[in-house]
């Protein structure tokens, strides 16, 4: 007969965390809430130091477990990466806006493996191909990423002269057409 005693001390010392893993959640507690932190580099400071601390917990993807519990590494240093990039409306450099955009592109594909959890809408996952991504890129760069207004504007005074020009054509067609008319 199996000795009862010794798996439960068996399974009990499995769930037990050790000194390293003691450590983490210590270090984890220990950070100021994001919600309190005013700076934004200092909350951008603490919530890279909470994904390091993230990083070096152990898979907790084990038997038993649900495999939704597991701390992806790749996911997470994809995800410190996208913290660190500057901000678009920050740049003002063409190629600098386009070079971020296509690492937030490169980036996203890295974090899918962290949104596995997230409700599936068929409307809301798109796939682009690579040819749309490259002529966002190409037109980032070109355009700074900024609407031309004034081009805009030229554009919608052409339209209001057609629609000027088409209602004159139309008037005098039907001044003509009433005169032809009548003289019949």
């Amino acid at each position: 007969m199996p000795n009862m005693n010794s798996d439960a001390q068996n399974q009990k010392s499995n769930e037990m965390m050790d000194a390293e893993q003691l450590k983490n959640v210590k270090e984890l507690l220990e950070l100021p809430m994001l919600n309190t932190i005013e700076n934004q580099n200092e909350k951008e400071r603490v919530l890279n130091k909470m994904l390091d601390i993230f990083g070096k917990m152990p898979d907790m993807n084990k038997e038993g477990t649900d495999s939704n519990n597991k701390f992806d590494t790749k996911s997470l240093k994809a995800v410190q990466e996208f913290l660190a990039l500057p901000k678009l409306g920050s740049l003002t450099n063409a190629d600098e806006k386009a070079d971020v955009a296509k690492k937030i592109l490169d980036l996203s594909k890295q974090m899918q493996g962290t949104m596995d959890n997230a409700p599936k809408n068929p409307k809301e996952n798109i796939q682009f191909t690579d040819e749309q991504i490259n002529a966002v890129i190409t037109a980032i760069r070109e355009t700074n990423g900024e609407y031309d207004f004034k081009y805009i504007g030229k554009i919608a005074l052409i339209l209001i002269a057609l629609y000027i020009i088409s209602a004159l054509f139309s008037l005098t067609m039907g001044l003509v057409m009433s005169g032809v008319a009548q003289k019949q």
